[in-house]
């Protein structure tokens, strides 16, 4: 399989790729639906797309005071929307693991997202790769909101940064036209490295719209300035999805939620931290019940906060839903811990520090 570094050829600015063009239809939206190569041709068998003019695939970043809004984007991917959650305007990177595929779950977001169109480039993936992402994954639902770019793997690395750019174009028209666009690069084919600046700097707020990008990111890179989405093999073994690892994630903006919101992922956390702590112990006999409160806790909740992590390949929830079984499963974490004490205990210290314990 071929492998093709983003930060090579020249970049758009200053290489030949700078003096290239893509054609475009009036308005961008109306290749919603549509199959494209890099050169902004359809390869769908749906016929011409209508042209009007010639567009140079050079971009230009935006001013960066207006790179993010503190605006939630809802995903429908409750883990994300409960745990991670990210504003309109910023950069999150997928970090896959070997047997999870970040394709699948940026194929969920383009079906599920409150956003106005998606924009998806898929680099590197063979044919039929490519036709079980278009109709199995993202299926006509996703497809309709959406603008798919092909580079195949038979192609050579500069044609893979070219699609790459000319998704960024189609994307960024639309957050010209004032629309809340996202835009994924599905690179595990051939390019599963660090993307070059060109497509980093296309997020943001624009002319009234806003661009969101959710890129494939290479395990041991420096981390994005946002936020991450881990995708664990282990949890994708288990048949958990989506397989996000959220102890490995990181929330791309978690200021963006409310205070309840905020106090309710703490909770959760801090429930999947105690859990994580006594794992080992309980998969070998070795956990003694009801040593710790923190731990007991992680045991009895177990359930229910798998329950949150987990959704059906094919369900959605609203950013309400998410926040509102959010709060619905702090509260029973609470109830948990009271039902195990009767009464808060006042904290144990020991040299100065707050320890944890069961009362009685």
């Amino acid at each position: 399989m071929p492998s093709a570094s983003l930060q090579s050829p020249a970049t758009p600015r200053t290489g030949p790729l700078a003096r290239q063009t893509i054609p475009v239809a009036t308005a961008d939206t109306s290749l919603l639906g549509r199959v494209i190569d890099g050169q902004g041709r359809p390869i769908d068998g749906r016929g011409r797309i209508p042209v009007t003019r010639l567009r140079p695939i050079a971009c230009r970043a935006p001013d960066a005071p207006s790179r993010a809004i503190p605006r939630q984007v809802a995903t429908g991917v409750r883990v994300v929307d409960g745990l991670l959650p990210c504003s309109c305007g910023q950069r999150i990177a997928i970090v896959q693991e070997p047997e999870t595929s970040a394709g699948r779950l940026m194929a969920a977001i383009c079906r599920r997202t409150s956003a106005d169109a998606s924009v998806i480039a898929v680099i590197g993936a063979s044919g039929r790769e490519t036709r079980q992402f278009v109709e199995a994954e993202l299926g006509p639902e996703g497809l309709k909101r959406c603008v798919v770019v092909v580079s195949g793997i038979d192609e050579p690395p500069a044609a893979h940064v070219r699609a790459i750019l000319t998704a960024v174009r189609v994307a960024e028209r639309m957050r010209w036209e004032g629309l809340d666009a996202l835009m994924l690069v599905d690179s595990s084919g051939a390019c599963a490295v660090v993307p070059p600046p060109e497509l980093l700097d296309c997020a943001g707020e624009r002319h009234g719209g806003s661009l969101t990008l959710f890129y494939q990111a290479a395990i041991g890179r420096f981390p994005p300035p946002h936020g991450t989405i881990w995708l664990s093999r282990v949890l994708a073994e288990r048949g958990h999805n989506p397989p996000i690892d959220v102890l490995r994630s990181a929330a791309g903006a978690p200021g963006v939620v409310d205070a309840a919101h905020a106090r309710a992922i703490r909770s959760v956390l801090a429930a999947l931290v105690d859990y994580e702590a006594i794992e080992e112990r309980l998969n070998t006999g070795e956990y003694t019940p009801g040593a710790t409160l923190a731990g007991e806790v992680a045991v009895k909740t177990r359930q229910a906060v798998l329950r949150y992590l987990q959704q059906p390949a094919h369900s959605a929830t609203t950013l309400e839903e998410a926040r509102t079984q959010l709060l619905d499963l702090e509260r029973d974490i609470n109830e948990r811990r009271l039902s195990l004490t009767g009464v808060q205990p006042a904290p144990v210290c020991v040299l100065g520090r707050p320890v944890r314990r069961l009362a009685g």
